[in-house]
């Protein structure tokens, strides 16, 4: 693409021009008068002078691994193969416990003598397929915590460098990571069905259309039902919220209509609204009116519907 009006260029050998902006560096192909955009580059500066860095909390098992006895009485009680065998299955392990031996390993790892211990029991690279393949993602970040807990030491670098790891160092830290970054966020096959906490928004806006055809809603009902079923998401709630402020203080009497008093309560026991928004509802718009008989009548006419898909 032609570039009108040369920006000011950092040239480089190979034809290639450099533009910074922001921490972004911008890198271009010059072919005559044309400029072609070929990288986009982003700085990440990491240990800066006033960065402050969290401290994780003093581990017995961490502070024995410092010395040569500790990590002798640490292998005589065999506490790294019991911490592994929680990792053998860490889909049937509860989590907390799954992540206090990852942490266990991780304080052992973060000496000379205790690199040297989980590497002969094959812990490093236990922790390091965790961190690139767990089909929990959070279980990912866990072990991604736990493996730059091993940088700690120069041993531990070197070896995780060894096993392909990708070392970032700065003045006041050191990061390891894999060398394809992408693998982080791949998850190979699916999820079972029975393993998915939260329903998809597909199955939520199908039940909400299952929901209107169960009732008779003039325009303006449905409108204001909608904007309740928009206040279940953090990204338009606040947008919602207002819109319904705006509507009840032109139109009042709208909260007032049991139907939609019946409706907006039976979408909140099938959909995920936050605990804030749930009284939000409820002390700002319902509680003046829930407790009324004709409400619950309305209630009546709405449930058979849905009675099918909770």
């Amino acid at each position: 693409r032609r570039v009108h009006g040369r920006p000011s260029l950092q040239r480089q050998d190979g034809g290639r021009a450099l533009l910074e902006k922001g921490g972004v560096v911008f890198v271009f192909e010059e072919r005559g008068t044309d400029l072609s955009l070929k990288e986009v580059r982003v700085i990440i500066r990491l240990g800066s002078a006033g960065a402050g860095a969290a401290r994780l909390p003093l581990h017995l098992y961490g502070e024995l691994a410092k010395t040569q006895k500790g990590v002798e009485l640490l292998k005589s009680r065999g506490l790294i193969p019991s911490m592994l065998a929680c990792l053998a299955n860490t889909a049937e392990t509860k989590a907390l416990k799954t992540r206090a031996a990852l942490w266990g390993l991780g304080q052992i790892g973060s000496s000379s003598y205790g690199i040297a211990a989980l590497e002969e029991h094959g812990a490093v690279d236990v922790i390091r397929s965790i961190a690139e393949s767990s089909q929990m993602l959070s279980l990912r970040g866990t072990a991604l915590y736990v493996m730059n807990l091993l940088t700690a030491s120069e041993e531990g670098q070197a070896l995780l460098s060894k096993k392909g790891c990708t070392l970032h160092r700065s003045l006041h830290l050191t990061i390891a990571l894999p060398k394809n970054l992408s693998d982080l966020f791949k998850v190979s096959g699916e999820v079972p069905r029975e393993t998915q906490a939260w329903a998809s928004q597909t199955v939520h806006w199908d039940r909400y259309l299952e929901l209107k055809k169960g009732i008779s809603l003039n325009e303006e009902q449905t409108k204001v039902l909608d904007h309740f079923l928009n206040m279940c998401s953090s990204m338009t709630c606040r947008q919602a919220m207002d819109e319904l402020k705006k509507i009840t203080s032109k139109a009042p009497k709208i909260l007032n209509d049991p139907l939609v008093i019946a409706s907006v309560i039976q979408m909140m026991t099938f959909f995920s609204y936050r605990l804030a928004v749930r009284r939000i509802i409820f002390y700002t718009f319902l509680d003046r009116c829930v407790a009324y008989t004709d409400v619950l009548i309305a209630m009546e006419r709405v449930t058979p519907p849905l009675s099918h898909i909770i």
